[in-house]
């Protein structure tokens, strides 16, 4: 098992024994602190920073917002020790002037301060804040609380491939006579939103804590080893002295043999299980056939095809077909063109229809072919599926039949998906359903799942 390893910026605190590292390091010689991405817990002890002896352009570089993610999103905490609003100057960096910013630019959110100063202070009255109520009782005057923060934008935009984007929470410790916080918690979110019944949710993907508390009536160091023994249950007051760690006592080795081994088969434990999450992760995808809407359902649509044994050409322009697609069995060759639609009414709509239509047209005009016009779709999206009525309306039917296409939801290539796995579904005839079909697919016969 890897020992828990914290770093200390601003302290001369350096312990090491058998379950812990801390290792410390001065604020204002930059080269000396370690990359802080290989620690479990970075804490900044500002209580005797000086700004003027801190090289800010090494700083700022050692520093930044995608390090910062790199510790946070990475089971990684930050503790924050006094006061943060020091003002980094104006300074020359690469060779080029860097305008002049604040301390807390490395965590790629904005803070605002209230500069005023007060002794009323209020702890928090919940269970949540325990482990932090010795600390918040040592809190006797403040001349700052905070006021707000808020993402820079770059981090609250979706990603354009992931659709991944930030949020910030805040959890208040200790505040003043006005509700502002002198000691809290900020977890920083990633996550996606996703199409969920009853309505649309937020996807928690990662997820980080930073921890900011004020000076409090001890000393620096004093301070440091509060924190780590009431948030960290590093007890460094009653902690053995360094240099007996590296005595062996009777019958000791024989014991650390033992601990190697288990260590060992831990990590092999622990590697097959992460291999075990990601298979299931993947495994579990084919599930938004279910659910998913617009561009996140066509390509799981697409991939299932596929693996049922269809040849897929993806689409160039997202705003016309959704692929062409070719099934050989046999001496005989089906081809079509896909139009791949969602909606969270219970009924589709002639839109989709007329589309199918249009890229049928499309085939014979610029390849010179008739495809065959299929439709795919996944109706009541927000509904479990033994809610959802028939999509297809008498209409729709009719038109559908008239126009020569061929029509099913994404719920029926989902079961035959499962059947194919259990090896019960016949691809021959289901291929056969949907390529001499005019109208909606029956799959009588072919996706009963008690045959």
């Amino acid at each position: 098992m890897n020992k828990k390893k914290v770093l200390v910026i601003g302290s001369s605190l350096n312990i090491k024994n058998e379950d812990i590292i801390i290792q410390s390091c001065d604020l204002s010689v930059i080269a000396s602190i370690p990359n802080p991405r290989d620690f479990d817990v970075t804490i900044f002890n500002l209580l005797n920073c000086d700004p003027s002896k801190i090289a800010w352009d090494e700083f700022t570089t050692k520093f930044n917002p995608n390090g910062t993610r790199d510790i946070l999103f990475h089971g990684g905490m930050i503790i924050v020790i006094g006061d943060p609003r020091i003002q980094i100057p104006a300074h020359k960096k690469a060779g080029s002037r860097v305008d002049s910013s604040t301390f807390l630019a490395w965590t790629g959110i904005d803070f605002t301060w209230d500069n005023q100063e007060g002794n009323t202070i209020t702890i928090t009255d919940s269970g949540k804040i325990n482990k932090y109520a010795g600390y918040l009782k040592l809190i006797n005057s403040w001349d700052y609380s905070f006021a707000s923060c808020k993402l820079q934008s770059k981090f609250t935009e979706p990603n354009a491939s992931t659709g991944e984007l930030e949020k910030l929470s805040l959890n208040t410790l200790a505040h003043n006579r006005y509700s502002h916080p002198l000691a809290f918690e900020l977890s920083l979110i990633r996550g996606v939103y996703r199409s969920g019944y009853p309505s649309n949710y937020f996807e928690r993907i990662a997820e980080g804590k930073m921890i900011f508390l004020p000076p409090v009536k001890v000393n620096s160091e004093e301070t440091v080893r509060i924190v780590l023994r009431d948030l960290l249950d590093i007890d460094t007051f009653s902690m053995d002295p360094r240099w007996i760690a590296d005595i062996i006592s009777p019958y000791q080795k024989a014991i650390d043999l033992e601990i190697e081994k288990v260590d060992t088969q831990l990590a092999k434990l622990n590697l097959k299980l992460e291999q075990l999450n990601f298979e299931r992760v993947e495994k579990r995808k084919v599930l938004k056939l279910l659910y998913e809407r617009e561009f996140s359902l066509e390509p799981i649509v697409l991939k299932i095809l596929g693996i049922l044994g269809a040849q897929i050409e993806e689409p160039v322009d997202k705003n016309k077909e959704d692929g062409w697609i070719t099934v050989q069995l046999g001496d005989v060759i089906f081809e079509g063109v896909l139009e791949i639609k969602s909606t969270k009414k219970d009924h589709f709509t002639e839109d989709g229809r007329k589309q199918v239509v249009d890229w049928v047209q499309k085939g014979i005009s610029e390849r010179h072919k008739k495809y065959k016009g299929i439709f795919i779709g996944n109706s009541a999206v927000d509904k479990p599926i033994d809610q959802r009525p028939d999509p297809f309306p008498n209409s729709w039917k009719i038109a559908a039949k008239l126009s020569d296409i061929s029509a099913f939801t994404t719920v029926q290539l989902y079961l035959a998906y499962k059947l194919d796995c259990e090896g019960r579904l016949d691809r021959d005839l289901f291929w056969k359903a949907i390529f001499e079909c005019d109208g909606v697919c029956s799959f009588e016969g072919i996706l009963d799942e008690e045959k």
